[in-house]
């Protein structure tokens, strides 16, 4: 009985470990933006931080027309999202940095709720986009 315990004991954990590090590699590659992008644009980068609050990035290589595609796909998917602000947007390690600006700037913004933001610009050839849900 006791070598049957000692089995069972060993099984759930070695089950648990490997639930665990599935988990953590998925939510490493979680990656929800993509989903959104034109055909012809090429991720670079994608990366997402957080469980409930959380922060996500994407960067896309392709021609200036995947900026478009990007943001039509994604207002049709959520049109609660309205333009708010154009600005400037950065993502460091699962921080997101916003700026508002009163003039052109390479990002528009757009908000559906006062505790989220999302980010989308196109320069030199990129397409970011940064989502933050807070």
């Amino acid at each position: 009985m006791k070598r049957r315990a000692k089995i069972v004991v060993t099984w759930t954990s070695v089950t648990i470990g490997a639930l665990l590090a599935f988990l953590i590699v998925a939510e490493r590659n979680h990656c929800p933006l993509k989903d959104y992008l034109p055909q012809d644009a090429e991720v670079v980068s994608c990366a997402y931080h957080g469980f409930i609050d959380f922060s996500t990035m994407i960067e896309a290589k392709g021609p200036p027309e995947i900026k478009e595609g990007f943001t039509d796909a994604i207002l049709a998917s959520r049109p609660e999202l309205r333009f708010i602000a154009t600005g400037n947007a950065a993502w460091y390690d699962g921080t997101t940095v916003i700026e508002k600006s009163n003039g052109p700037a390479p990002f528009n913004l757009y908000q559906e709720r006062p505790d989220q933001i999302l980010a989308i610009g196109y320069q030199d050839g990129f397409l970011t986009v940064i989502y933050d849900s807070w």
